[in-house]
């Protein structure tokens, strides 16, 4: 998850500035960048079923093999490898044409929509952990991650969906860019709070930057 979320934000980062076209085209640049918003949803969705397994069923979370618990994640990747198949598809045999009213606008909103339905499950799941008298081992990562969630990823999703379907059009591609944007900020403090809760990965950090000189060595 580390990995894919530096990947996620320096895409991000790097579609939105390197997109010099014609905004209102439907391009596969655009497919491209609606898709990174369900993948970071999808990861969020793979982390809370792994703190539910480990909080409700302890025992079979602990003794499971490193495949198993890799199984909702490659589950998450071939159900976004579908869809963002399903976009490209859709715009390799659409003529470009007007965002506004091509078939590829709807293919591309509705992946919106399912990141929305993601981030949602996610924000609902992580407040009912919250609910729970947890330790604080837990408890923290946990309020940091539904803070961030909602914040980044389903309140911006959030605006997209609505200007899409209140008719305001001319404001949705303005607020996608927006939305990857606080996307890759997501994905970049996810990578921060996981290096910061996990010393092994701290110093492991620390020794490939002292390798290259980057740091001293103390």
């Amino acid at each position: 998850k580390f990995l894919v979320d530096l990947i996620i934000s320096v895409s991000l980062i790097a579609a939105r500035f390197l997109d010099r076209g014609d905004e209102r085209q439907c391009d596969a640049m655009q497919v491209i960048s609606a898709s990174i918003p369900l993948v970071q949803a999808l990861l969020v969705l793979c982390e809370v079923i792994d703190w539910l397994l480990a909080i409700f069923y302890p025992v079979c979370f602990h003794s499971s093999s490193f495949l198993v618990r890799l199984l909702p994640f490659i589950g998450g990747c071939i159900f976004c490898t579908i869809i963002v198949t399903v976009l490209i598809i859709v715009d390799a045999t659409t003529e470009t044409t007007p965002c506004v009213s091509s078939p590829t606008d709807t293919a591309i909103i509705f992946t919106y929509d399912i990141s929305l339905t993601l981030a949602t499950i996610c924000i609902v799941a992580l407040l009912g952990l919250l609910a729970i008298k947890l330790n604080n081992s837990l408890y923290k990562p946990i309020l940091f991650h539904f803070a961030s969630t909602l914040i980044l990823l389903e309140i911006p999703l959030l605006v997209v969906t609505v200007l899409k379907y209140s008719g305001h059009r001319e404001y949705v591609i303005t607020a996608t860019h927006t939305t990857n944007l606080l996307v890759a900020a997501h994905a970049i403090l996810h990578s921060a709070f996981f290096v910061c809760n996990h010393e092994d990965y701290r110093q492991g950090i620390r020794s490939t930057f002292i390798k290259f000189q980057i740091l001293p060595t103390v």
